[in-house]
């Protein structure tokens, strides 16, 4: 997974733009937003993470992030994921979900993207 403030900043900005999906699941929020070179990044799958300080102290904030990543990087790339930037938000209750709940939502959300 790669990432880059001002590719993330552009994702963010243009993800509510009509080429873009988005799927609200229970405990996250799962933006796909074209590319503007996909041929650039044939060979690397972006996501970008959003964890709000609503969600807890650093401590709680980066065990979210750590799961988030390596649910990311075991599901998107399962998932043909060229030409698209991810964007992952978190709700407030991701605090109370188990690492399979996550797993599972992260997936519904891909399924309902695609």
């Amino acid at each position: 997974m790669e990432h880059k403030k001002k590719d993330f900043s552009f994702a963010f900005k243009n993800k509510l733009a009509p080429s873009s999906f988005f799927y609200r699941g229970f405990y996250i929020s799962l933006y796909a937003v074209k590319e503007r070179e996909p041929e650039k990044y044939i060979y690397t799958i972006r996501a970008g993470l959003v964890v709000s300080k609503k969600t807890g102290k650093a401590a709680k904030r980066n065990k979210i992030k750590r799961r988030l990543r390596a649910l990311a990087k075991a599901n998107i790339l399962n998932t043909n994921a060229v030409g698209y930037y991810y964007i992952i938000l978190t709700h407030k209750n991701i605090m109370q979900a188990s690492y399979k709940n996550l797993q599972k939502d992260l997936t519904i959300c891909l399924k309902k993207i695609k």
